[in-house]
């Protein structure tokens, strides 16, 4: 919520909280945003579709592991409309568990959450590079988290991590991210 409250502060918008013991809570989000003219939208358009060719990510296997249905529930939404073949794990050491009776060279990439109950990503990104296997050393694992400091990036890299992205994902840069380490 904290990250939402900036992010709609900076547009120069409002949040609005109802809340009804029993009944639930209600927000509202209140921006000003500008309609896109049809140039604009031309624009959009031909560099979607530019960069979904070179993205290259059709086909290919993730293992993503997150434990919040939501966020999991857009993550596998932006991957499958790349055409991208998503597995999920809930939690880290499900997660070492897939990648592990997995054959080698299953997945492509792995998707990892860092805070998760059971294990935790770091951990499991540990557990993941230590397997004798040979794919164990190479496949990308990326951070997906909220943790956005310094040394929550150090802590990723230290486990093994190719990447570390901030979440809330910016889909454009997701989408780069992985064309880039598939390439």
């Amino acid at each position: 919520m904290a990250i939402t409250k900036q992010i709609v502060s900076l547009m120069g918008g409002e949040i609005l909280v109802e809340s009804e013991l029993g009944a639930g809570t209600c927000f509202t989000i209140i921006v000003k945003l500008q309609i896109a003219s049809d140039e604009q939208i031309k624009v959009w358009e031909k560099s979607r579709i530019s960069i979904s060719r070179e993205e290259g990510l059709s086909g290919k296997r993730v293992l993503l592991c997150e434990d919040h249905p939501l966020n999991t529930k857009i993550a596998i939404k932006l991957l499958e409309a790349k055409g991208m073949l998503v597995e999920h794990a809930e939690n880290g050491q499900i997660g070492v568990e897939l990648f592990q009776q997995s054959d080698e060279g299953f997945y492509d990439v792995v998707l990892m959450d860092i805070r998760m109950p059971v294990m935790d990503g770091l951990d499991a990104a540990r557990a993941i590079r230590t397997l004798s296997r040979k794919d164990a050393q190479t496949i990308p694992i990326v951070a997906m988290t909220a943790n956005a400091f310094a040394e929550d990036m150090k802590q990723t890299k230290e486990a093994g991590m190719n990447v570390h992205l901030s979440k809330p994902i910016q889909t454009e840069l997701l989408y780069s991210t992985l064309s880039d380490l598939l390439k």
